[in-house]
C-alpha cells in the first residue's frame, strides 16, 4: 500500500502531466498558426507522450490499491457518477450546438460539415450516458447488478 504523502505526490503528478499535455497542444497550435508544422508535430508528440505518463502513473496507484484523485469532486455511488457525467455530455452537446448554429448563422459549410461529426458523436455518448445511469437507477445499486453492468464496460477498447 503507498504511503498517504507518496500518494498525494503521485496524484499531483497525474495532474502536472495533465497540464502538460494541455501546454504542449496549446503551443503545437501556435506553430501550427505559423506554419511550422514540424515544430507543430513535435508538440503534438509531446502532448500525447504527457497523456501517456498521466495514464501509467494513474495505473500504478489503481494497481496498488490506492485511490487515484485528479478531481476535488467526490462522488457518493456509481448513479451519481455517472449522472454527472450525463449532465456534462449535455454541456458538451450544447457548446457543439452553439458552435454549428454560429458557423450555420456565417455560412461556414466546410465547418459545418465538420462539426456534423461531432455532432452524432455527442447524440451518441448522451445515450449511452443516460442508459447507463438509467441501468444503475433500475438496480438500485445492488451489488450483483452493479457488477454485471460493469462488466459490460470491461470490454469497451480505450482509444
Amino acid at each position: 500500500m503507498l504511503k498517504e504523502n507518496v500518494l498525494n505526490e503521485l496524484n499531483k503528478q497525474i495532474n502536472a502531466e495533465l497540464y502538460s499535455a494541455y501546454f504542449y497542444l496549446s503551443m503545437s497550435a501556435f506553430f501550427e498558426k505559423r506554419t511550422l508544422k514540424g515544430f507543430s508535430n513535435w508538440l503534438k508528440v509531446q502532448a500525447k507522450r504527457e497523456l501517456s505518463h498521466a495514464m501509467k502513473f494513474y495505473y500504478y496507484i489503481v494497481k496498488s490499491g490506492a485511490k487515484v484523485s485528479v478531481s476535488p469532486k467526490k462522488w457518493s455511488s456509481p448513479l451519481e457518477a455517472f449522472d454527472d457525467i450525463f449532465s456534462h455530455k449535455k454541456k458538451a452537446s450544447n457548446l457543439i450546438n452553439e458552435l454549428t448554429d454560429l458557423v450555420a448563422k456565417r455560412k461556414d459549410k466546410e465547418t459545418y460539415n465538420e462539426l456534423k461529426w461531432f455532432l452524432k458523436e455527442q447524440e451518441k455518448d448522451e445515450i449511452q450516458t443516460n442508459e447507463i445511469a438509467q441501468k444503475l437507477k433500475f438496480v438500485k445499486e445492488g451489488k450483483s447488478s452493479l457488477s454485471m453492468i460493469d462488466g459490460e464496460f470491461a470490454e469497451i477498447i480505450v482509444m
